[in-house]
């Protein structure tokens, strides 16, 4: 009986960090921009997105490949996700799950995205040069 109720307690607490990774906001919310909405469907809503920013990109990505967030965050994962806090991310909720990474050309800069069942759920400016630190999406 006790084997039986653990092994429910186990489902139930899978079922719950399942749904908590898939119920994304629609919007977060940093002090640079406020509020921003998050979903993104198309080209079209993916401008409208870095619109918030104050950021503009070419349509065609410069590159789309899907990386997995790391379920154990070294220093290298938790420096980057406080730059992720910085612009009202957070990847922690994210550890071990594989999402769309998406890189764009800007304004003298490249805009990564990191995008998950179709929301923003982080991302960085860059120049795109080797050795280049990354900056929030608030610049």
């Amino acid at each position: 009986m006790i084997a039986v109720f653990a092994a429910l307690l186990i489902m139930l607490c899978a079922l719950i960090s399942c749904e908590r990774k898939d119920k994304i906001p629609p919007t977060s919310s940093n002090d640079e921009v406020g509020e921003f909405f998050t979903e993104v469907s198309d080209s079209d809503s993916l401008g409208e997105f870095l619109a918030q920013f104050g950021l503009k990109a070419a349509q065609k990505p410069l590159s789309e490949d899907e990386v997995t967030i790391p379920s154990d965050f070294g220093e290298q994962y938790i420096s980057y996700n406080k730059l992720q806090k910085k612009a009202g991310f957070d990847l922690s909720r994210f550890k071990g799950v594989t999402v769309n990474r998406v890189t764009l050309r800007g304004d003298n800069q490249r805009i990564t995205l990191l995008i998950y069942k179709g929301h923003i759920i982080g991302g960085h400016l860059s120049t795109g040069e080797f050795g280049d630190s990354y900056k929030p999406l608030t610049g």
